[in-house]
């Protein structure tokens, strides 16, 4: 993943703005600082690092449509994962995900979700890009 974050920061100006436009529909910035980003979760969580009321360094890129959730831009897991749908395109197994977090949330309700950034609406959060998806295409893709 490092190695991802960092040969998108060397690429050159135009096929970075190719890929994020092509692909994300989001200005190049975002996608550089997004996959950096989460390569910082990633390697926190290959060394047995916590995650658990964690500051992380990385201040994310949030898009206007991510921000409506009141997400600081230095907060927890939450604001790394919220960029996170828009990079897999909200792909079956974005939803998949989703669905598996509540499922563990609901299997352990004495986690604080907001020692990890997580809004009371963070379901909502996660399936909606206001960008990407209607509300009515959100509801169709979760009850397949």
């Amino acid at each position: 993943m490092g190695a991802l974050s960092k040969m998108l920061k060397n690429l050159q100006r135009p096929i970075a703005k190719k890929i994020a436009d092509d692909f994300y529909d989001v200005p190049y910035h975002f996608v550089i600082n997004w996959i950096h980003g989460l390569s910082i979760v990633r390697n926190v969580c290959a060394h047995y690092g916590r995650i658990y009321d964690r500051p992380f360094s990385c201040a994310m890129s949030l898009l206007k449509s991510q921000r409506q959730f009141g997400i600081p831009k230095r907060g927890g897991l939450f604001s790394y994962l919220m960029p996170l749908g828009r990079l897999l395109r909200y792909s079956d197994m974005w939803f998949e995900a989703v669905a598996s977090l509540e499922n563990l949330f609901k299997e352990h309700p004495q986690v604080n979700l907001t020692c990890i950034g997580f809004p009371s609406d963070w379901k909502r959060a996660l399936e909606l890009d206001a960008d990407c998806l209607t509300a009515e295409a959100a509801a169709a893709k979760l009850s397949t």
